[in-house]
């Protein structure tokens, strides 16, 4: 099966959100950095594992 990171969205008004998966848990080797407008992605590129992920919105240039 194809992976696929689901999140709620706190405030329908964000421009788009940051997303980040990697091996570690502290990001230090970061297998996928991508950008969604919408409140999922599906990652097709990896192996079965064990994965961390992140999720950061930026609205108008303000991070959260």
């Amino acid at each position: 099966a194809t992976p696929q990171i689901g999140f709620a969205i706190l405030n329908q008004e964000k421009s788009f959100y940051e997303i980040q998966i990697s091996r570690s848990n502290d990001f230090s080797d970061i297998l996928v950095s991508d950008t969604s407008t919408i409140n999922s992605y599906t990652v097709n590129s990896l192996n079965p594992n064990s994965y961390y992920w992140r999720i950061r919105s930026d609205f108008d240039g303000v991070k959260g």
